[in-house]
């Protein structure tokens, strides 16, 4: 249930619904520390104007996989070292 929890927190708050201009704006800094958000973005200049998405949208994106998988490899490598 939480996992659920999760998507739709992301999608609400990800600009798919609303547009993040409209949203207030403490819950717009919470917006841009999903990935979702970069990634609605990329998809929506793509499909929708037929663009190419702008330079931050991709660097938004890449930067936090590279921070998630970073936060992944080290907390997966202390769970082992316990055990």
């Amino acid at each position: 249930q939480l996992s659920m929890l999760v998507l739709l927190g992301s999608v609400f708050f990800s600009g798919f619904f609303l547009r993040l201009e409209t949203i207030w704006e403490p819950v717009r800094a919470v917006s841009y520390s999903l990935p979702v958000t970069y990634g609605i973005s990329a998809l929506q200049v793509i499909m929708l104007r037929g663009g190419n998405p702008q330079w931050w949208i991709l660097a938004g994106l890449a930067g936090l996989g590279i921070l998630f998988a970073v936060l992944s490899f080290v907390l997966f490598n202390r769970e082992f070292r316990r055990g």
